[in-house]
């Protein structure tokens, strides 16, 4: 079985920007824009929804985010640690 995130997950996790944008991942375009000035409480919920097809939303198998995917994937384009050595390893890695 598949990795799934837990409570814990989505509560490490606050940016309504990375929200929304894992909500485009599982619920489609639309669903995030037509959700994007709702709460993260509540976009969050709607992931979990998807992720359990539960409250009428197609259930989603084997989503991972993209900060728990190799190489990683951030999301948005502000500045993240991680983000920048994955990208860092990649350009040493094509270097080699």
């Amino acid at each position: 079985e598949a990795w799934q995130p837990d409570a814990t997950f989505f509560e490490l996790i606050r940016e309504r920007a990375t929200i929304n944008a894992m909500l485009a991942e599982v619920a489609g375009e639309a669903v995030a824009k037509g959700n994007v000035t709702e709460k993260v409480k509540t976009q969050k919920q709607i992931i979990g929804d998807c992720l359990a097809g539960k409250n009428d939303r197609p259930k989603v198998d084997n989503w991972l985010p993209g900060v728990m995917a190799f190489p990683f994937r951030s999301y948005g384009s502000g500045i993240c640690s991680i983000a920048t050595a994955a990208r860092t390893a990649r350009g040493v890695a094509q270097t080699v």
